[in-house]
């Protein structure tokens, strides 16, 4: 049976649930790297296991007025990643199979689709550009230079909340613009932009 929270755990949680984010870094450092080799062995993957980290504890940010309430929190966490990694799996699974049905129902090789394609681009592109200026910061270096929600949140010194909150209202901003497309290209872009590293 596993012991009560320390004193210091314990301590931590009151903190954090008043909104400390010097406690919330200390949980982050104290849990990141046993939670990354076991989401690991889940998903087989370095940068989902990562962004799985990340998600679960801007997820333990949002309820953090919840935590005191929580007497075994170590093992509330892992089951947390656990299905938070299984999701995922899931996730992945069926935007795979809807890529692959798209790609059957769509040859992409007709003149008038890729000019379809490229306004598509141009598109985007301009949206982009309509971003507020963080906003497309965060946008940007997720997107075209591959930087996960830490590197980003470093890079730009702001904290991994607040990168998680700019991706978002971007992603649905742009959603907003693409929503006037045909169909089958209004739903490629939807999914792409789901993909896109957090």
């Amino acid at each position: 049976m596993r012991q009560p929270l320390s004193d210091t755990e314990s301590t931590l949680l009151r903190q954090l649930a008043e909104g400390n984010e010097s406690a919330f870094t200390e949980l982050f450092h104290a849990y990141r790297n046993k939670l990354f080799s076991f989401i690991l062995h889940i998903c087989a993957s370095p940068q989902q296991a990562e962004d799985i980290v990340q998600d679960v504890f801007l997820k333990i940010w949002a309820m953090r007025s919840e935590l005191p309430e929580i007497r075994d929190f170590e093992p509330y966490l892992y089951r947390m990643s656990h299905n938070h990694a299984v999701n995922m799996l899931r996730k992945n699974a069926r935007e795979s199979i809807l890529r692959s049905k798209i790609i059957s129902l769509s040859p992409l090789n007709l003149p008038e689709q890729e000019v379809q394609r490229k306004e598509t681009e141009a598109l985007i592109s301009n949206a982009i550009e309509c971003l507020p200026k963080q906003q497309k910061q965060v946008f940007i270096l997720s997107r075209e230079q591959g930087l996960n929600q830490k590197e980003i949140s470093e890079k730009l010194e702001i904290t991994i909340p607040t990168v998680k909150s700019h991706m978002t209202q971007a992603l649905r901003f742009l959603r907003m613009r693409c929503r006037h497309l045909y169909p089958i290209t209004k739903l490629l872009i939807l999914l792409t932009l789901a993909c896109l590293p957090s």
